[in-house]
């Protein structure tokens, strides 16, 4: 499978080419997103690559939850760059690609919880489990004060649990609270190449026309309230 694969929803700008399980990546800077920046680096990782966007099978974008500017632009790149070529769209979930980055580090467990700093005092987050089948979701995605974070019942208190995400640096009393459960914590974010690894897995299967594509914010009111 050949993908190119774009993530702007965290801190820095990222893209990525996948083929067959090998992966190109070039990252930006940190700071604010613009498409300018981002084409330059989907024009730089293309070259690096010598495929053409008509030979990719598709473009896979994360879709959120993150910064609303960031995540707005992924997909809208990620649309016009399908569109033109031709291509479907793998719309992936930042707290996915952050668990399936997690669950690449050496030592981590079959279960994370996953929480990213979304600002305004809240985070959004949601549980994932590894097994033979490959990610599965434990919690549903949501966003919330970090008081309201909590481990999914039917894990109880069986088994090992690392915390992922820049939301335990943000509000260390969520660290604190969670302190007996979690073996650890990791404070990373998403990259392009975790979007593509996850859109690969997932395949065709879950690509949709351009116009399909959505990014998700969780937030009701996000334009009321910019990050």
């Amino acid at each position: 499978m050949k993908l190119l694969a774009l993530d702007t929803a965290g801190s820095a700008s990222s893209v990525a080419v996948w083929r067959d399980g090998a992966i190109l990546t070039h990252t930006g800077a940190a700071g604010g997103h613009h498409s300018e920046r981002l084409l330059a680096l989907v024009e730089a990782v293309m070259a690096e690559s010598g495929l053409r966007l008509a030979e990719l099978d598709a473009v896979a974008c994360g879709r959120g939850p993150g910064a609303f500017t960031g995540v707005r632009l992924a997909v809208g790149v990620a649309q016009g760059l399908a569109y033109a070529a031709g291509l479907p769209v793998i719309a992936v979930s930042n707290l996915e690609a952050a668990a399936a980055r997690a669950f690449d580090t050496a030592g981590a467990p079959s279960r994370l919880l996953v929480c990213q700093d979304a600002r305004m005092h809240e985070v959004y987050w949601a549980a994932y489990e590894r097994g033979v089948a490959g990610i599965a979701t434990a919690s549903p995605e949501a966003v919330g004060l970090p008081e309201s974070v909590a481990l999914p019942a039917a894990w109880d208190h069986d088994g090992v649990v690392w915390g992922v995400g820049t939301g335990f640096d943000a509000y260390p009393l969520l660290a604190e609270r969670l302190r007996p459960r979690l073996g650890r914590w990791l404070s990373l974010e998403s990259r392009a190449a975790d979007i593509a690894q996850v859109a690969a897995r997932a395949g065709l299967r879950q690509a949709v026309s351009p116009e399909q594509a959505a990014p998700v914010y969780l937030r009701d009111d996000v334009v009321a309230a910019p990050r």
